[in-house]
């Protein structure tokens, strides 16, 4: 690990969201929060969870699935299965399934198996299409 990088294990530490660890409720779909008055600088990674981002993440984020509300705001590359974006993203995603809401503010390059976006998105960047197999293969990477 890079001395400037900070690594986070959410479903250990429980950002605004959930404290149970990650074999407390195996049954129970859990989710963690980075709230609106948070700044995260670094490495999220979360691949069981679902993650709520109302703040700013300036780094690498890997979860289950990832929801950018209206006011989050991403710099940097988002990976997982699903990827939902109300809010800000600068960078790249990579997902199975992507969908930008309309008020979504997205300058990335999106790699995704499936893509929805919804009138009044803005959106620049390359949104290349990648069957279903390339993208399994990309999560082993992760």
């Amino acid at each position: 690990m890079k001395a400037n990088q900070l690594v986070m294990r959410i479903p250990l530490l429980g950002i605004g969201g959930t404290t149970e660890s990650a074999q407390s409720a195996p049954h129970k779909q859990r989710t963690s929060f980075i709230q609106r008055t948070l700044t995260v600088t670094g490495t999220i990674t979360a691949p069981e969870l679902e993650l709520i981002i109302e703040g700013v993440v300036k780094g690498v984020v890997t979860a289950r699935r990832i929801l950018i509300s209206q006011t989050g705001r991403i710099i940097g590359d988002l990976r997982a299965n699903t990827v939902d974006v109300a809010g800000e993203v600068h960078g790249r995603i990579e997902a199975m399934a992507v969908a930008l809401r309309s008020s979504a503010r997205v300058d990335a390059t999106i790699y995704h198996h499936r893509i929805l976006i919804e009138s009044g998105a803005i959106v620049k960047g390359l949104q290349p299409w990648r069957p279903d197999g390339y993208m399994e293969r990309r999560k082993a990477e992760w």
